[in-house]
């Protein structure tokens, strides 16, 4: 066996075996040394090694060159998608929003939706947090429809916090329809709010934070906007509101 088919086959075996710190100085020797016989995807496991160990600057610089070799090869657009995430995206305080910006497109050029291994819907939820504070509607609206509500997951997170609490988290799906709505009614647009909020209570499972009232009340508050009084009054005696 050649030395550097035994190299990539001891780093790959390591790697399987999810030794991924030993892995490492033997991807990096193969991919440093001998990259004129490397392909994409010994790019690629060296990245996800790095990924795994949480080195990301260093696995976003081994995803790009992959990119470079073969930027068709989805499995790399996604761990370059996530490289870009932890490194621009997962931050605690964002100092350049246009830099922030830009990388989230990148994501959403590289990855898609659909993909169950891509950080897609992450990223446009992340956004839009982002623009909840001070908030801001025409982004949010921005972001937010550059995914199909209807296809985020429905599943609720559940943790146990510091005092033994057992707690949940809304969806991303629940998260998605309450922001849109709220930036719909912001934004005056009083039929897409209605049609979203409807959508909501029929799309989403099991609600929290008062939303299921919160999208009853918009569509109440819309529909008085468009001239439906006595409709809307009837909806806000309903939810307890007038």
């Amino acid at each position: 066996m050649a030395p550097v088919d035994e190299l990539r086959q001891q780093a790959d075996q390591l790697r399987k075996e999810k030794r991924y710190a030993e892995a490492l100085p033997l991807y990096r020797e193969l991919w440093e040394k001998h990259r004129d016989a490397c392909n994409e995807w010994d790019g690629w496991k060296y990245a996800q090694c790095l990924a795994k160990e949480k080195k990301y600057t260093q696995a976003l610089d081994v995803n790009r060159e992959v990119y470079r070799m073969s930027p068709d090869f989805q499995m790399n657009n996604n761990a370059y998608g996530w490289a870009i995430y932890h490194t621009e995206i997962s931050v605690d305080k964002v100092r350049d929003e246009n830099r922030y910006l830009r990388a989230a497109e990148a994501i959403l050029k590289l990855c898609k939706q659909d993909d169950p291994y891509s950080p897609y819907v992450r990223t446009v939820l992340a956004v839009a947090k982002y623009f909840q504070n001070p908030f801001n509607a025409h982004a949010m609206v921005q972001w937010l429809t550059k995914v199909d509500g209807k296809k985020l997951r429905d599943e609720v997170f559940s943790f146990t916090d510091p005092n033994g609490n057992l707690r949940e988290q809304a969806s991303d799906k629940e998260r998605y329809y309450a922001g849109l709505s709220k930036a719909l009614l912001e934004l005056e647009d009083y039929q897409a709010c209605i049609d979203v909020s409807e959508e909501a209570l029929t799309e989403i499972g099991k609600m929290h934070y008062y939303n299921d009232i919160w999208f009853q009340w918009r569509i109440a508050l819309s529909k008085y906007h468009l001239g439906d009084t006595s409709e809307a009054i009837s909806m806000m005696k309903a939810e307890g509101r007038t």
